[in-house]
């Protein structure tokens, strides 16, 4: 739910819901779900949301209340709580926040979890992270090629690329980019340290790719043509994550 967008809530049990989750969810009955988000109101608003599960007629596949929200209007204040999901649906599930009183909310940094593997914060997918443990690898290679790369066009003059630093932290302060290469926004939430820590957890040896200063249509403007000051400010970035990875 974009955060700069005001969302009314117009009168009692009014709501706001995202787009169906059927792709993502494959199950759902007897699993917690974690729920966080950044939320400010105006004075008008004080009531309580209700956050859960429903079903295209509204019937509830598992909710949480948090009551008192907004007390301090104007103010972004962060919200975490879970809930159990007390059975599946079949079709057309959604994720909906509602509300008991009229009002104004301003939502920013959504975030909807299910179980994750060892329980991680911010974690993976519990079961293919459990089919690629079961693989045993000696190391895992990442992020990946062409994400390091990134891409750059007349339409996108950023390059796009992933820069492990921005990747780091709080998840609400990643900026994020978006996946110029593949076509698709990336969050960012899935970083440095998730990789670092899944690579802990399954035994392998972490295998960080590089950029070199190039990528799909654009060089860095510094080191165009220039060897020998791509090549350091490669070595610079390996060695600033070594610093981050051994301070860690």
């Amino acid at each position: 739910i974009d955060g700069e967008k005001m969302e009314k809530f117009t009168g009692i049990n009014k709501y706001i819901q995202s787009e169906s989750l059927q792709t993502l969810l494959n199950k759902l009955k007897d699993d917690t779900y974690k729920v966080s988000f950044w939320l400010r109101t105006d004075s008008k608003y004080d009531g309580t949301l209700t956050l859960g599960f429903e079903n295209p007629a509204g019937g509830s596949l598992g909710s949480v209340k948090l009551r008192n929200v907004g007390k301090e209007s104007g103010k972004w204040q962060k919200y975490e709580a879970s809930f159990k999901a007390t059975r599946s649906g079949s079709k057309d599930i959604a994720f909906v926040i509602r509300g008991n009183k009229p009002g104004t909310i301003q939502l920013d940094m959504v975030s909807l979890f299910p179980p994750t593997f060892r329980d991680r914060p911010n974690g993976l997918r519990k079961d293919i992270a459990e089919k690629i443990a079961a693989l045993h690898p000696s190391f895992m290679r990442f992020p990946g090629g062409c994400v390091v790369e990134g891409n750059k066009t007349a339409e996108r003059p950023q390059t796009n690329r992933f820069e492990w630093k921005k990747t780091i932290g709080p998840i609400e302060e990643r900026p994020g980019h978006y996946n110029n290469n593949w076509f698709y926004p990336v969050t960012d939430g899935l970083g440095m340290m998730e990789y670092l820590l899944f690579c802990e957890d399954i035994g392998a040896e972490p295998l960080f790719v590089c950029n070199m200063g190039m990528g799909h249509g654009w060089e860095d403007a510094d080191v165009h043509n220039d060897s020998q000051a791509t090549r350091q400010k490669a070595f610079q970035m390996g060695e600033n994550i070594l610093r981050y990875v051994f301070s860690n």
